[in-house]
């Protein structure tokens, strides 16, 4: 009798230690979370902020993190930088471009166990890496795009460069369960660019969409609604 009592806890342990704990044993969840972040915080031209779709999936691997893949799209259609009319007769108000960006990132979420909270609730920080493909249509009315000529053309011109870089993402926030399905995500993360390639604009222009595929996706101020699925 007794080691058939011996056997019983030692199967019952075992399998309590291969279950991944999750909210009311729920681990997989989908996330959709909108980002707002506003141009001028990052002394970009525009009036409105910019809008960011953020599509998750993410699964608890043990109590107190989660790993998962997260999609974001942006699409903004922004005055040009002002640089590129110093010392002509129009503003950078005369153009506007299209700006588009398209990012994957791999993540990692390590919540805080106070007060008894298990992965996916509760307050909890994030890492990840990410790798983004973004468009940028601007205008400057130097002849050639050399600012450095002061050769101003008649008219703004326009261009289109292209970036390809990764980088990595920190950040933080709080969720919430609601119904015991229903998760209410609020935080917010910073882009970190660890490289990135150029098409072969020229000088001027390379410069301007550097300056936009790094300041209009550096800081994100997120809330999003979710689903733990199962």
């Amino acid at each position: 009798m007794k080691h058939i009592l011996l056997y019983i806890l030692l199967f019952t342990g075992l399998a309590g230690f291969c279950q991944v704990p999750g909210y009311m044993g729920l681990k997989f969840s989908v996330n959709y979370d909108a980002g707002l972040m506003h141009p001028i915080i990052v002394g970009r031209t525009g009036t409105l902020p910019m809008l960011y779709h953020n599509v998750s999936v993410d699964y608890v691997v043990t109590r107190s993190v989660s790993i998962g893949v997260k999609y974001c799209f942006m699409t903004y259609n922004a005055p040009a930088e002002v640089g590129q009319f110093e010392g002509s007769d129009f503003n950078n108000q005369d153009y506007k471009g299209r700006y588009t960006q398209h990012t994957v990132a791999f993540m990692v979420k390590r919540f805080f166990r106070n007060r008894g909270f298990i992965a996916p609730v509760g307050r909890y920080m994030s890492f990840g890496l990410y790798y983004q493909y973004a468009t940028d249509r601007s205008a400057t009315t130097f002849v050639n795009g050399n600012n450095a000529v002061y050769d101003h053309s008649p008219a703004p011109t326009g261009f289109k460069g292209t970036a390809n870089y990764g980088g990595f993402i920190l950040g933080v926030g709080r969720n919430f369960i609601v119904a015991n399905r229903m998760i209410i995500d609020f935080g917010g993360n910073i882009n970190v660019p660890l490289s990135y390639i150029i098409g072969p604009e020229l000088s001027t222009e390379k410069g301007t969409v550097f300056r936009d595929v790094v300041l209009r996706n550096l800081l994100q101020v997120h809330l999003g609604l979710g689903v733990l699925a199962f």
